[in-house]
């Protein structure tokens, strides 16, 4: 995982961009076209042999009152990868919600499933009693900003249900919601469009105070759908790189740049694909590998 400011470095290296804070060369115009190649072009490419990376799973108590699942407003897509309901907390107790339409509503239906909505699911036929809703989404990758716009997780204090951040970015007020995720790693999120409650000076508590044991000392606080960190595989970078010169190309009219960026793109999108999907022996493409 690497920083959005590595990335300006990497594309302002591969591009020869002038290193100038005036449009259309700014750092914030960089990682603007970024984001947009990311969310056009890279979710779907790595989707494509990484389907477990922003793989998510949300949970909700269902029950005849509340038969309704509104999509999370930061799925890809508003769209849904697998619903399941637990009778338990037992891992045993898991069954597959089947998915029906409006029509089968006139029909006598044995198993609980769902429709889908504009904006979810409902819950179809009412569940006669409680149970958990499981839903796997796609959790789209966080806008990208700089480290600047962020905070860094100090102390977490799980009796008062708060967070201590090093500092108070411009951007966090009582009206914020934030992301909380790891600074390593995948940077993946633990705590995920939490709402604010109060701030005082670096202390935030949210209206959720539940998701405060799932931050940790040294984890990166963003406003919601952000982060500093370029949440693609690695193996992905030089290929992103190509893909966001090509856009530059394209924007500056650049014909040189362009051409020069979709060659590499040819040239690394193969050998992405050759590495990217760790499975199996006999899963892995177009390689010879030793397996001990």
């Amino acid at each position: 995982m690497i920083t959005s400011e590595d990335l300006i470095a990497k594309v302002r290296l591969a591009s020869k961009l002038p290193e100038d804070d005036n449009e259309p060369y700014s750092d914030a115009s960089i990682l603007s076209i970024a984001t947009d190649v990311l969310y056009t072009e890279l979710i779907a490419d790595i989707c494509s042999t990484h389907d477990y990376y922003y793989r998510q799973v949300d949970e909700q108590d269902i029950d005849a009152n509340t038969f309704t699942y509104r999509f999370p407003s930061q799925a890809v897509g508003n769209g849904l990868v697998d619903a399941l309901y637990r009778t338990s907390t037992d891992a045993v107790d898991v069954y597959p919600l089947e998915h029906y339409t409006i029509a089968d509503k006139v029909r006598p239906l044995k198993r609980m499933g769902f429709i889908v909505t504009a904006g979810g699911l409902e819950i179809w036929p009412r569940p006669g009693s409680s149970y958990t809703l499981e839903v796997h989404y796609l959790l789209k990758p966080g806008k990208l900003i700089k480290a600047i716009e962020t905070s860094r997780v100090t102390a977490v204090d799980t009796v008062n249900s708060t967070i201590e951040v090093a500092t108070l970015p411009a951007g966090f007020t009582s009206a914020s919601f934030l992301d909380v995720m790891k600074s390593d790693g995948m940077a993946e999120r633990v705590i995920i469009n939490a709402g604010v409650d109060t701030i005082t000076g670096t202390t935030i508590s949210f209206t959720d105070d539940t998701l405060v044991p799932n931050a940790s000392v040294g984890d990166t606080v963003a406003l919601s759908g952000y982060a500093p960190y370029v949440q693609v595989p690695d193996e992905y970078i030089s290929y992103y790189v190509s893909r966001i010169c090509a856009r530059l190309g394209q924007i500056l009219g650049d014909d040189q740049l362009f051409g020069m960026a979709e060659a590499m793109s040819k040239t690394t999108m193969p050998k992405v694909l050759n590495i990217s999907n760790p499975r199996i022996q006999e899963q892995l493409p177009r390689i010879s590998a030793k397996w001990n």
